[in-house]
């Protein structure tokens, strides 16, 4: 498993590095292959693509590419990769939901840079085809997006809350460190 790891970082670096040498041999499509399998693999692919869509073209390729469909279906939760592990119990199951929210991670921030880099009125009308895909199925992909805000704000709020009871928070305040404001 770590070895199929290691190759998706080192694809990752190319994408990122050549993104035209990448497009030539065909790794978007590649990246785009793995993700339905519910595969292990399926993670490095998600890096791949987020390494992959650092411009207008790349993205525009992307999405060409199949990209929506393969990280939309992730993205909802469906078709999620599965992790390969040898542990056991709850150690198991504490790593299942770091590896799920990294899954969801990634696939968020394929759709974030998709939308950072894709321009409205392009030939293939690429943003379009994203803004149509999260206004399918009664805005289902939209009501996704609130529901991981939420859960991260909460999250987020709650790393909070531990901060501030921390000892941590009171050697900072002794110290001078706007308590507030680094939050």
């Amino acid at each position: 498993m770590e070895y199929l790891e290691n190759l998706g970082v080192c694809l990752g670096v190319c994408a990122s590095r050549d993104p035209g040498g990448f497009k030539k041999m065909e790794g978007v499509e590649l990246a785009c292959r793995v993700l339905p399998g519910k595969q292990h693999i399926a993670m490095p692919g998600l890096k791949i693509i987020t390494s992959y869509v650092q411009s207008r073209e790349t993205a525009e390729d992307a999405v060409e590419k199949g990209c929506l469909k393969s990280v939309g279906k992730i993205f909802m939760g469906r078709g999620k990769p599965r992790i390969v592990t040898g542990l056991k119990g709850k150690k198991m199951q504490r790593e299942k939901r770091a590896w799920e929210r990294d899954v969801e991670g990634l696939a968020v921030e394929v759709f974030y840079l998709l939308t950072r880099h894709l321009e409205g009125g392009s030939e293939g009308e690429f943003r379009e085809r994203l803004i149509a895909k999260f206004l399918e199925s009664d805005s289902e992909r939209c009501e996704r997006v609130v529901e991981v805000m939420i859960r991260n704000d909460e999250r987020m709020r709650g790393e909070e809350v531990k901060y501030l009871r921390s000892e941590e928070a009171d050697e900072d305040e002794k110290l001078g460190v706007d308590v507030q404001a680094k939050r």
